[in-house]
C-alpha cells in the first residue's frame, strides 16, 4: 500500500517487527506513510517511534568459512 516491493512479519509472538524492501525513491515516503499509519495512532507507539522505525540496506548475509 505505501511502497515497498514485499514485507516480512517477523518474531510477531515477541513483540516482532517488520522487514519490508522499499526502493530507494520511496523510502522517504514509505516511512512517513508508516509512522502516521501506525506509531501516531497510539501514545504508546509513538513514545517508542525514533528507536523502532529506521531505514538499513541490506548487506551480503552470513558466510561459512572453511579450512583448508
Amino acid at each position: 500500500q505505501f511502497g515497498a516491493i514485499g514485507s516480512r512479519l517477523t518474531g510477531a509472538g515477541w513483540g516482532g517487527c517488520t522487514v519490508s524492501m522499499v526502493p530507494t525513491d520511496k523510502l522517504n515516503t514509505f516511512l512517513k506513510n508508516v509512522k502516521k499509519a501506525y506509531y501516531q495512532t497510539d501514545g504508546q507507539r509513538l513514545a517508542v517511534e525514533n528507536n523502532s522505525l529506521f531505514a538499513t540496506k541490506p548487506g551480503r548475509g552470513a558466510l561459512v568459512f572453511v579450512e583448508a
